[in-house]
């Protein structure tokens, strides 16, 4: 007796449950991008760095269904696996082998495609080291389906339904590993995840081309172990010596990627720099820039603001560092604009204040700067943030607040009256409570 069409397990056909799981694996990693959105989104690079990080979800869950697929497989006392019995052993774990690739592949790159047209709508350059994100694409694609097929594997050897557990719990070690040394081992250029934020440098193209051919052959391997298929293994195995061989030659080995320190700036008076990587939220930065520009006279504003010193135009250029904050890859494509005016503002008037200045009157600039802003004064707004009723004796906190008040009722034009007659002294941090309007 065949069975027609689709072998089927007893809990119903192979295609439809594969899929569905992939598609349960897809949306699992595609919540876990959205959430982590600051730290790739806006430079493509990044997002197909993190996307292969994240795509670990995908090689568990692919292990866990090749596994069970297989184990049902080998139980003879389910009636439909016992009347394949007449088939070889490839014949009866074909659908499985097909069935594991099909969904670990296509989910996968579903979800990458969701984390480039998130990319693209957040202003970066889907063009930018395309062929290593080609190569790096098919290579986690391909890791993901021999690490199914190991599932499957594990799953015909033991023959019992603990190997569901033991062929995730298995594959989340061997992805893992590689990533959680400090000296990382000479072959983990080949590892399916490197945990590597591709910002200025990504992996060089020959460790990437191997690592697309190491697992290739893995997955041959893989399959011809499961089908019990002798003719191709030899072949794939001298591959998959090889290279592993030029692998560890090879090594993790970063090269630059092209264009990634190049400097980005818009507008004048002032100009807002920054590199190529954060250039998809330059704009947004420079429009939150722009709303405490508003609040302080030309002499107080800087000729050039940039996100670091390697974001200047030149080395002679003078101007203010603001670092961004919003994400870790690239802070300027998901910026917390409150965040950033409290750096800002810091940087405007303490930037070169030491401990003689007049620590109230500076505290009743920052003060008025926050509440002008409608920044919260009562609450940290970002890491290492002081709240001043914390830390100031009641009687100065009351001092200082009284001080801002008196600056956040002046009329604008009287303030920045003030604010221009008394610029010299705020630069050089020689301001005191007596200058205060």
């Amino acid at each position: 007796m065949r069975v027609r069409g689709t072998v089927q397990s007893p809990y119903g056909k192979v295609w439809p449950f594969a899929l569905g799981t992939g598609m349960v694996a897809f949306v699992v990693t595609v919540v876990k991008m959205a959430v982590d959105a600051p730290q790739w989104v806006g430079w493509m690079p990044a997002t197909v760095g993190y996307w292969s990080d994240v795509a670990m979800v995908f090689s568990m869950v692919g292990a866990g269904l090749g596994a069970w697929l297989t184990v049902v497989q080998r139980q003879d006392r389910h009636r439909e696996w016992a009347a394949a019995g007449s088939r070889t052993q490839w014949e009866r774990v074909r659908h499985v082998v097909l069935a594991c690739a099909s969904s670990v592949a296509t989910s996968m790159t579903a979800s990458l495609l969701v984390g480039v047209v998130l990319t693209m709508s957040a202003g970066g350059d889907p063009w930018v080291g395309l062929g290593t994100s080609v190569l790096w694409w098919y290579g986690t694609v391909i890791a993901g389906v021999a690490f199914a097929l190991l599932g499957a594997l594990v799953g015909w050897w033991t023959r019992h339904l603990v190997a569901v557990v033991v062929a995730p719990a298995l594959t989340y070690c061997l992805v893992v590993a590689p990533m959680m040394t400090l000296d990382p081992p000479l072959w983990s250029g080949l590892a399916a995840a490197q945990g590597l934020s591709w910002i200025e440098v990504a992996p060089s193209t020959t460790s990437v081309v191997l690592r697309a051919i190491f697992w290739s052959s893995m997955v041959v391997l893989l399959a011809c172990a499961l089908g019990g298929v002798r003719r191709l293994q030899a072949g794939f195995a001298v591959a998959l010596s090889l290279t592993t061989s030029f692998g560890m030659l090879e090594g993790p080995v970063l090269r630059p990627i092209e264009g990634a320190t190049d400097v980005v700036c818009v507008g004048e008076g002032p100009t807002t720099c920054t590199t190529r990587p954060w250039a998809a939220g330059l704009n947004r930065f420079a429009d939150v820039l722009g709303q405490g520009l508003a609040l302080v006279p030309p002499a107080l504003a800087p000729p050039l603001i940039s996100t670091s010193l390697a974001a200047g135009r030149a080395p002679e250029d003078s101007g203010l560092v603001v670092e961004p904050v919003g994400g870790t890859t690239a802070p300027t494509n998901r910026l917390d604009r409150d965040a950033t005016l409290v750096n800002f503002g810091e940087g405007l008037f303490a930037a070169e204040c030491s401990a003689g200045s007049d620590p109230l009157a500076m505290a009743s600039l920052l003060t008025w700067w926050r509440l002008e802003l409608g920044i919260p004064v009562d609450r940290p707004v970002l890491p290492g943030d002081a709240v001043l009723a914390t830390i100031l004796e009641p009687g100065d906190y009351r001092v200082v607040v009284e001080s801002a008040g008196r600056m956040l009722a002046l009329d604008p034009e009287r303030r920045l009256e003030w604010l221009e007659s008394h610029a010299e002294k705020v630069r050089t941090c020689s301001l005191t409570m007596s200058d205060l309007p």
